[in-house]
């Protein structure tokens, strides 16, 4: 038991890192979904301004 546990305690924060990029990553991607649509929103609104 006492062999194992930094073993483990490396395991976790190991896992926790990778969890984390994976994390990121995806919020991230959310982040430029997001920036994405606004600005497909942003234009379709200033199309329909100058066809006003």
């Amino acid at each position: 038991m006492i062999c194992f546990f930094p073993f483990r305690i490396k395991f976790s924060f190991f896992t926790l890192f990778i969890k984390g990029i994976v994390l990121k990553h995806r919020f991230d991607f959310l982040l430029f979904a997001l920036y994405d649509y606004q600005v497909v929103l942003g234009s379709s609104h200033s199309v329909e301004n100058i066809v006003k």
